[in-house]
């Protein structure tokens, strides 16, 4: 009798092996089939009571997904897909879109996020970097970020707000980043951030994108002009804080330049004597009373140092208008609500929101070259706390 080769013997083992798990899957199969029912009987009604989900598959509580409303309808998943794409990106008409997009919410339908960044490669999320956040509550900041979050609501992405940011940490999360920051804290992002991002105020020569801001120069040379239209001869103005000085500098070029060509005289003062604005603008219009300046009209840096000086100045039995005129900066909530109500230099910070915003979601979807630095015009708030000069 002859011994097989070693590759028949081989051979033939592999036969056994593969013959063995056919027996098995078979045999496994038909238990499941038998347990099948129970399992089913056992597990027919949910543990819980939540009416947010929906039971389209028998009782399992699967969630919906595209191919459960392309179904429903009678249409193609592609089809159904292109109407979950946000509007203009795809083409579909838009009666087939409201169609899909009236079953998805019948059927309580939500796109998985994960999966669809990974088809798109893209995350749906657009951030905000502002340092000092918490410094950032009143309405001339929150007018930017309501503009910035309505036009990424509107174009489908989702806000998300930083006060501290690491590019490395951002990575592969956003799409694209808005800036609102100074040149210290905005440069390093900008040097190792790799996605389309765009910078809002101030702009600055080290800006390595593009930038949207409002002419901050041309301001103060407005609100300068105002009064000395009124008959003022001698203007205060109060600039607190030099260490702002890339958004200061371009106010002070402003009411210097304003200052040289309309013949009249001023008197600056610099200083931070308080960390709070209101308290630093009582205390810089108190230093200002005690000199021997016969100034007629105060120009304040924003509006918060204007209200604090008009508060200096009632305090010593001066009035407002009618004795020294104010003028702020911003045209905040502030201003408004101020007795009397003060005259402002408005920013357009609400459109620079805006306009960044579109810029950015521009680049993202349509890949478009960057564009030039974007310079806004401001614009005078007329309201009682400015008057033609009664004393000398």
């Amino acid at each position: 009798m002859s011994i097989p080769s070693p590759n028949i013997l081989f051979f033939w083992n592999r036969l056994q092996v593969i013959e063995f798990l056919r027996q098995f899957l078979a045999r496994l199969s038909r238990a499941n089939d038998r347990l099948e029912p129970k399992m089913l009987e056992k597990y027919e009604k949910p543990c819980y009571n939540d009416d947010t989900v929906t039971d389209y598959r028998g009782g399992n509580m699967k969630a919906p997904t595209i191919y459960d409303i392309a179904k429903k309808l009678n249409i193609s998943v592609a089809t159904v897909s292109r109407a979950m794409s946000p509007p203009g990106t795809v083409v579909i008409s838009e009666a087939s879109r409201l169609k899909v997009l009236q079953a998805a919410k019948e059927m309580g339908y939500r796109p998985n996020a994960q999966a669809r960044a990974l088809i798109t490669r893209k995350t749906r999320h657009i951030g905000l970097f502002t340092p000092g956040i918490l410094e950032r509550t009143g309405l001339h900041f929150a007018r930017m970020l309501q503009a910035v979050e309505n036009v990424t609501r509107t174009n489908g992405y989702h806000l998300v707000v930083y006060g501290e940011l690491d590019p490395a940490d951002v990575e592969g999360r956003l799409d694209g980043l808005i800036i609102l920051a100074h040149p210290n804290e905005a440069v390093p992002i900008m040097e190792n951030l790799d996605m389309s991002s765009v910078h809002v105020w101030p702009i600055f020569a080290e800006a390595k994108v593009p930038s949207i801001s409002w002419d901050d120069a041309e301001g103060a040379y407005c609100a300068c002009k105002y009064l000395a239209d009124m008959g003022h001869k001698k203007i205060a103005a109060l600039f607190g804080d030099i260490v702002d000085d890339v958004a200061l500098t371009p106010k002070i070029a402003g009411f210097r330049r304003a200052i040289d060509e309309l013949g009249v005289s001023s008197v600056e003062l610099f200083g931070d004597k308080y960390p709070d604005q209101f308290e630093n603008g009582y205390a810089l219009a108190l230093d200002l009373l005690k000199s021997s300046d016969k100034f007629t009209a105060i120009f304040a840096r924003n509006d918060l140092l204007a209200v604090g000086a008009m508060k200096a100045l009632r305090a010593n039995g001066l009035s407002v208008p009618d004795e020294v005129s104010v003028i702020g900066y911003n045209d905040t909530s502030v201003a408004t609500c101020s007795d009397p109500g003060l005259t402002s230099i408005r920013t357009p910070i609400g459109e620079t929101g805006e306009l960044a915003a579109n810029r950015l979601i521009s680049i993202i979807e349509h890949k478009e070259m960057a564009f030039d630095d974007v310079v806004l015009p401001v614009s005078l708030t007329i309201r009682e706390s400015c008057a033609s000069p009664k004393r000398v």
